[in-house]
């Protein structure tokens, strides 16, 4: 079966294309003619924007938030960095837990996959010994560095809940219909510098005529900045001097 789509320019226009090739034969295949079903994110941007905020003529609805309740119950620290609530010590507890449960699947899932007849791997029975898992978890090695330890980051641009042109993260799930961006503030992960590069580009946005990336219309122009930290033998960058930094490369797309 083949799908192809076509597009309208008016609803007279729909109507008559769509009486013409209902039913049309085209060797031994029979055209059928329907409506597109919207995708789920197209749904929700039909339904719900944010009541905040005073939209300029460059800012389109679609770049915003569409489900703003949820969203506004989060921020760029939550969703970058779910976990900065609990002490270090708590969050390798917490990967640990989740990576254990993760690794107990692959036993299982390996289990059933066995044809009948074949012995099953000595891993996989050997695994019942170990709780489950398919080898001994050690645990995880602490990191040197707990605070601003990404070389690279990439950073998306959009909009805020408040329609303004905004270099951060997105505070949700495309799929979900959320495209909202907020600045990287108070992200343990992110590093000074590359939050320094996001304000002043932020800066740079306000006054550009080019427009921010839609993404539910696929057109615009800024779409993402990464920057990319060369640093001095892996060193801790000062905060203030930046200091074991040795270079620094920004890709504006």
């Amino acid at each position: 079966m083949a799908i192809g789509f076509i597009t309208f320019e008016d609803e007279e226009q729909l109507k008559s294309s769509s009486e013409a090739l209902q039913g049309k034969q085209i060797g031994n295949k029979t055209l059928e003619v329907a409506d597109v079903n919207p995708r789920s994110f197209e749904k929700k941007s039909n339904s719900n924007v944010p009541s905040s905020g005073t939209l300029g003529d460059d800012t389109n609805d679609d770049n915003l938030v569409v489900d703003g309740s949820e969203s506004k119950k989060r921020s760029s620290r939550e969703v970058v960095t779910p976990l900065a609530h609990l002490s270090y010590a708590d969050q390798l507890e917490q990967k640990k837990y989740s990576l254990m449960q993760l690794l107990k699947k692959l036993p299982r899932n390996a289990r059933k996959a066995c044809p009948n007849g074949v012995p099953v791997p000595e891993w996989i029975l050997k695994s019942r010994e170990i709780g489950g898992l398919p080898c001994n978890l050690e645990g995880i090695i602490e990191s040197p560095i707990v605070n601003g330890y990404r070389n690279k980051c990439e950073f998306s641009i959009g909009y805020s809940m408040e329609g303004k042109a905004t270099v951060g993260f997105s505070l949700g799930n495309f799929r979900e219909g959320v495209t909202a961006v907020e600045e990287p503030v108070d992200c343990p992960n992110i590093s000074t510098i590359a939050c320094k590069y996001a304000a002043i580009f932020q800066e740079f946005l306000q006054h550009t005529d080019l427009p921010v990336w839609n993404r539910f219309k696929n057109c615009g122009f800024w779409r993402q900045l990464t920057v990319r930290e060369g640093r001095s033998n892996g060193n801790v960058v000062d905060g203030e001097t930046f200091d074991g930094i040795a270079e620094v490369m920004l890709i504006v797309q």
